[in-house]
């Protein structure tokens, strides 16, 4: 493996993810066809590092890292615009909200999963969705008051208990709501568009990288527009190029087999 062609390879991708991320973030949207840059500069940087002689294997890394960089560019976009947006709710939520409001709402939804265990019929308030209650006008009539009661009650160690518990509850529950929510956002994020640039990222990153220029030099003088079909990259032969177009062994472009 060429460390070198890899290490511009990969400097070049965590670029490209992050400008990808930048311009999601700044402008609040994505455009699928950065990913034609980002197969560019990843083949260029890829290229460069192997002094423009590239095989297959320099080709495939390039393309793999392009696919890596776009991945990472969309997860970077999606993770902190989530985070920007809970940021944003949790505001809201403590702006509207007290501390005790959010304990009781709590001890509220246990009382009510209490008797609903135990085949309790429980009619909530319509359009409330119970698992996300919060504050005295969510809940079922009567738990409220009771949740209330049962707080305001506690010695200062239940109390310190009930809040650990509370915070506990609180972030387990946003961070798997968060990751799942993430998750089906970055599913979202490839469509038919995206897919098709994302392939022509990899062709652009595989086609740069996968190029010798030495190869492609020396067919030119051998009178070749391209490299025989036979020829694999990284392996030309000069001397097997003029006889494959001469014909014979040993011949130059200036003396050509005789006709027959």
């Amino acid at each position: 493996m060429n460390k070198r062609a890899l290490g511009f390879g990969l400097v070049a991708g965590a670029i490209c993810a992050a400008i990808w991320a930048a311009v999601g973030l700044l402008a609040n949207i994505e455009l699928g066809i950065l990913a034609l840059g980002v197969g560019f500069l990843v083949g260029t940087a890829v290229a460069y590092g192997t002094d423009h002689r590239g095989d297959i294997s320099t080709g495939v890394m390039a393309a793999v890292i392009a696919v890596l960089a776009v991945c990472g560019g969309k997860w970077a976009m999606i993770h902190f615009t989530a985070e920007r947006e809970l940021d944003k709710l949790n505001s809201q939520l403590v702006g509207t909200m007290s501390e005790d409001e959010v304990f009781a709402s709590y001890v509220a939804g246990d009382l009510v999963a209490a008797d609903e265990a135990k085949g309790v019929s429980v009619t909530w308030p319509e359009g409330i969705v119970p698992n996300e209650a919060l504050g005295a006008a969510q809940f079922p009539a009567g738990y409220w008051d009771k949740a209330v009661a049962a707080t305001s009650g506690l010695s200062a160690v239940d109390a310190r208990n009930l809040k650990e518990d509370v915070a506990e509850r609180l972030i387990a529950s946003a961070s798997g709501d968060l990751a799942e929510a993430k998750m089906n956002a970055f599913v979202e994020t490839f469509g038919l568009m995206d897919i098709l640039f994302l392939g022509m990222a990899l062709f652009y990153a595989y086609s740069i990288a996968a190029t010798n220029r030495d190869e492609e030099m020396l067919a030119a003088q051998a009178g070749f527009d391209e490299l025989p079909d036979d020829t694999p990259s990284g392996k030309f032969d000069a001397e097997a190029m003029l006889d494959a177009k001469y014909n014979r062994k040993g011949n130059s472009p200036a003396d050509p087999e005789p006709p027959a």
